[in-house]
């Protein structure tokens, strides 16, 4: 997973982004980027965990 950030970052490199911030009921916060190519999720959970989730969109 540590790999996973830069991965996710260096895709959205020359792409068009809106960022949004979500936070859940349990304290995790996710921020939200949305290109045109990509859904990007970036999350770190109360335990100090970092998630990355990118997902190729269908656009």
């Amino acid at each position: 997973m540590d790999n996973d950030l830069p991965i996710a970052l260096k895709n959205l490199e020359e792409d068009d982004i809106s960022v949004k911030v979500e936070q859940s009921g349990k304290g995790d916060f996710y921020v939200i980027i949305l290109s045109k190519k990509y859904f990007t999720r970036i999350g770190c959970n109360d335990l100090g965990v970092w998630l990355v989730k990118q997902e190729k969109r269908n656009n």
